[in-house]
């Protein structure tokens, strides 16, 4: 087998691993119990969730040593598939049987078809098989051919085209509403610097995430003005008319949950009523 061919289909295979362990384990179902809940708690508004492979440069390198035959490989991603057919139907709160047993997930879902959920990646390939499987497609990076991919696959199954996120290099992807700027760097800046270099070391060298920050320090990574800030809430008003997405990742480096929620609360208080 072609070794690029080995190396394309290992990275789906260990994908979708990961994936259907998840999907078929109780913990996943307890997963999508708790994103019901939290959906009809705050009245259906939850945005989406991401299905990401965290593959790492050095991990990727050893499945060129993989060698299959490809009708298992083949197997084993049907499978991947059954898995994550059966993910998206619990979280739309279908009645439907899986591996012989009735599944019914509660409670059912405020928005129709339940919380968005959305493949991750930065590969043609990641984005045509989002497609396929009609999910929304959020990568990692902006790759040339990315959107045609996600398109095309989804016209392959007849699955309609969700959102597909590109985010350019140095778009803010991790960002936190304070009415003080400086004491919001102050208190959340450590932890978005441990989050940007322990992903800056799971990148490797040529990994080109749009996240991808080389700060060593809070001040360098404040400089930046790149993928990690802390906005105004008048700033992220404008940043989303503008048509940024406001990339909220409220634990962002362990941050203490006290601290997250005053960030969320003056979302809620101050940026969507100007929005309307």
């Amino acid at each position: 087998m072609n070794a690029r061919l080995t190396q394309a289909r290992s990275a789906e295979i260990r994908a979708r691993r990961r994936l259907a362990a998840f999907v078929g384990s109780r913990i996943g179902l307890v997963v999508v119990v708790a994103l019901l809940v939290a959906g009809v708690g705050i009245g259906g508004h939850i945005y989406g969730r991401q299905l990401a492979r965290g593959d790492t440069q050095e991990r990727d390198a050893t499945i060129i040593q993989l060698r299959a035959d490809v009708q298992k490989l083949d197997a084993q991603l049907d499978d991947g598939n059954a898995k994550l057919a059966a993910l998206q139907r619990a979280v739309a709160g279908e009645t439907f049987e899986y591996e012989g047993r009735p599944v019914h997930v509660t409670p059912s879902p405020v928005t129709p078809g339940g919380p968005l959920l959305m493949y991750g990646g930065h590969s043609v390939a990641a984005a045509r098989r989002a497609g396929r499987l009609g999910l929304g497609f959020f990568a990692e990076a902006d790759v040339d051919g990315l959107v045609e991919a996600y398109e095309a696959g989804a016209a392959e199954t007849g699955a309609t085209p969700g959102m597909c996120s590109i985010p350019k290099a140095g778009n803010p992807t991790t960002v936190f509403v304070a009415e003080d700027v400086d004491d919001g760097w102050a208190r959340i800046g450590p932890y978005m610097l441990h989050d940007a270099q322990m992903y800056a070391s799971w990148f490797g060298g040529a990994h080109p995430a749009a996240s991808r920050s080389e700060a060593t320090s809070v001040e360098q990574l404040r400089a930046e003005e790149g993928p990690y800030r802390v906005v105004t809430p008048d700033e992220a008003v404008a940043m989303i008319r503008g048509g940024q997405p406001l990339g909220m990742q409220p634990l962002c480096g362990g941050l203490p949950p006290d601290i997250a929620w005053e960030s969320l609360r003056l979302v809620e208080r101050r940026v969507l009523p100007a929005l309307g």
